[in-house]
């Protein structure tokens, strides 16, 4: 007995060879599997190249017509014939034309040659005939956001204004409301907006937290606005209009910046008004770079006749912009007898001077006694006009 034989497993004879060197041996399930899945990839593969011999990728298929260079060599007989068109390329469709073009398209899923696709871009939204949207045409991109600009022949304080029947006012006495102080206090301006006239202007302060809602809804409901312009008073800084006031004696470069912050609060306004600024108005030169800014930018202003030093009207005529100044001021008046008695006042002057231009704060009382005033002014024999019609002397 040897070794081996001692080693070597039960059953076996002695001649057989027991190690794995001599007899290797190769798993069969995995080279099975791997034989069929490339025979089934292979064929797979021969089917989408069958179907698709470009493998999805997009191309076309273009004929090369190798009659083209004789046609081509051979001049026409009648070169206007020639020259003109067997169709008219106004009324080919998609299919036509790609199919006289010589190209063939591979669409995925059998797809058809597109139709046309006409995309209309919509005006801007009107309501009995003015404006109630911003018009994008009279935007441009300042260092603090958007501004009002002149474009295209069109001005803002024309795009945006209440149009105004000047036949129907003809020979009558005009009177213009203007409400100033709103965008603040949402109750007084949601007052303003919902129950005065739409032929009211409406003044917006450039500190409210919505002013773009409140003036959309504003124009929506007929009411032309207007940005109230902060301006130094005399007593300044004790008495403050508020950030980024314009000040008398500033430079211009600082005043035009301040002023575009401003502008850029909201966008969709006829012009501007002040906001106290008895010393900025009293000032011709302080005014000037403001009203030459608002010429440019085709914009009216009204002063709000706060300060009889004024001279932005002055200003406003050198500057070639239209302007109006406030006649009836009732400010600082807190009892109903006399917003009355102030009122009543209001309709002589207009009977007397052709015009009148009230000018109220957005307080509750005089909301209140406003409202029920203009209700009395067409049996007088009043016209009630939004006050671009008297800033631009629309009386015919």
């Amino acid at each position: 007995m040897t070794s081996n034989d001692l080693s070597r497993p039960l059953g076996l004879e002695p001649n057989a060879r027991t190690d794995s060197a001599a007899h290797p041996r190769l798993p069969l399930a995995p080279i099975v599997l791997g034989s069929l899945g490339l025979a089934a990839t292979g064929f797979i593969g021969w089917l989408i190249w069958k179907s698709d011999p470009y493998g999805g990728e997009p191309h076309a298929l273009v004929p090369i017509d190798r009659t083209v260079q004789t046609a081509m060599a051979k001049s026409p007989a009648d070169p206007a014939k020639a020259a003109a068109p067997t169709t008219d390329p106004s009324r080919e469709t998609a299919a036509e034309i790609e199919e006289a073009s010589g190209v063939r398209v591979m669409r995925g899923k059998g797809g058809s040659v597109p139709g046309a696709l006409i995309i209309k871009v919509p005006d801007a939204p009107t309501m009995a005939g003015r404006v109630t949207a911003v018009d994008r045409r009279l935007l441009e991109r300042g260092r603090h956001g958007l501004l009002p600009k002149a474009a295209d022949g069109l001005r803002p304080r024309e795009v945006y204004a209440r149009p105004f029947d000047a036949a129907a006012a003809k020979g009558k006495p005009m009177i213009a409301v203007m409400i100033t102080g709103l965008g603040i206090a949402q109750g007084s301006t949601g007052e303003a907006i919902g129950k005065l006239p739409p032929d009211v202007s409406l003044a917006f302060a450039p500190y409210g937290t919505e002013l773009e809602k409140q003036t959309q809804r504003a124009r929506e409901d007929g009411h032309e606005v207007l940005l109230q312009v902060p301006m130094e008073p005399f007593d300044y800084p004790a008495n403050d209009p508020g950030p980024q006031t314009l000040l008398a004696e500033a430079p211009e470069t600082n005043t035009m910046d301040r002023l575009h912050w401003l502008m850029s609060r909201f966008q969709g306004y006829v012009g501007l008004t002040n906001f106290m600024g008895a010393r900025f108005t009293a000032s011709q030169k302080a005014l000037k770079p403001v009203l030459d800014e608002a010429s440019k930018r085709g914009l009216l202003v009204v002063d709000d006749g706060s300060s009889a030093r004024s001279q932005m009207v002055a200003a406003a005529a050198s500057a070639g912009v239209p302007a109006a100044r406030g006649s009836t001021v009732l400010d600082s008046i807190d009892k109903a007898t006399d917003l009355d008695t102030a009122l009543t006042r209001a309709e002589a002057s207009a009977r007397s001077n052709g015009q009148a231009l009230v000018v109220a704060p957005a307080l509750p009382l005089p909301l209140e006694r406003i409202g029920r005033w203009l209700r009395s002014l067409d049996q007088k024999g009043i016209v009630l006009v939004p006050v671009s019609a008297l800033a631009s002397g629309r009386r015919e």
